[in-house]
């Protein structure tokens, strides 16, 4: 996988943090499908830890779900950190204690080994090297510990690579397969219990808005090697050009194809 530049991944995903709570209309039906795959028995972990937890929308599910629980909720971008304990500003339930908010990478997480007994991830993995990213999930996992994650994979935003190559440029980001991703979980030491593959579709009114509603999820190019300057004005009116022709007579919609895994640490 191609070098993620973590400091563009931070700074153009506090940007989307005023917006992304309205705009994360994908993310937020993955959280509610992973939370569906919580294996039984794991009722009351003592911590559990969101990687990636954006606006809050997963954290906040994850203290109703687990009130006793000490929860941590931990993101790259400052701005979704602030956005997420405005979240939880006057919620209307009961925890043990507030939820914990830590600022780092998920590819070097300062948290002690064997410390956490359930760990969630949603659509953040893609943001960073996954290999690396696992073998820090695993490192942190306490043993029987569970982690139960979801990522974006090869597929998503099918239309704008499309349009992209018809404008003359590939500037999205590289997304995995998800066979690619099997073998990478294959390779960590942690157990596969459960995965699943799943297809979301937005629909749009123009062009134009299906280019705003990936910006406002954040969801742009953070790789190293991008070319800088994607958006200027003339690429932009190409662009629309484009999708305009992709989608003639058709709806205007964005794809986005999400992997789920259940893990478990021996």
């Amino acid at each position: 996988m191609m070098g993620v530049d973590k400091a563009q991944v931070a700074r153009q995903f506090s940007r989307a943090a005023p917006r992304y709570q309205l705009a994360s209309e994908v993310q937020n039906q993955m959280a509610d499908y992973l939370l569906d795959m919580l294996p039984e028995g794991v009722d009351s972990p003592e911590r559990v830890i969101d990687l990636g937890c954006g606006a809050g929308y997963m954290t906040k599910a994850l203290a109703r779900r687990h009130p006793l629980s000490h929860l941590i909720g931990l993101d790259i971008a400052a701005g979704m950190l602030a956005a997420s304990q405005q979240y939880f500003g006057g919620s209307d339930f009961l925890c043990s204690h507030p939820p914990s908010w830590l600022q780092a990478d998920m590819e070097s997480l300062p948290l002690e080994s064997d410390s956490v007994d359930l760990i969630y991830s949603n659509a953040s993995l893609q943001w960073t090297d996954f290999e690396q990213s696992l073998a820090e999930i695993k490192r942190i996992l306490a043993p029987g510990g569970k982690a139960i994650l979801a990522t974006f994979v090869q597929g998503t935003l099918a239309e704008w690579h499309s349009a992209l190559g018809l404008a003359g440029h590939r500037g999205l980001h590289s997304l995995q397969t998800m066979d690619e991703l099997l073998a990478a979980l294959s390779r960590s030491g942690l157990n596969l219990v459960q995965s699943d593959r799943r297809s979301y579709q937005i629909e749009h009114t123009s062009a134009q808005s299906l280019l705003e509603s990936t910006k406002r999820m954040g969801a742009t190019n953070a790789q190293v090697s991008r070319r800088k300057g994607l958006m200027g004005r003339g690429f932009y009116t190409n662009l629309i050009t484009a999708i305009e022709s992709e989608f003639a007579e058709q709806k205007y919609q964005s794809t986005y194809v999400a992997a789920f895994m259940v893990l478990e640490n021996d």
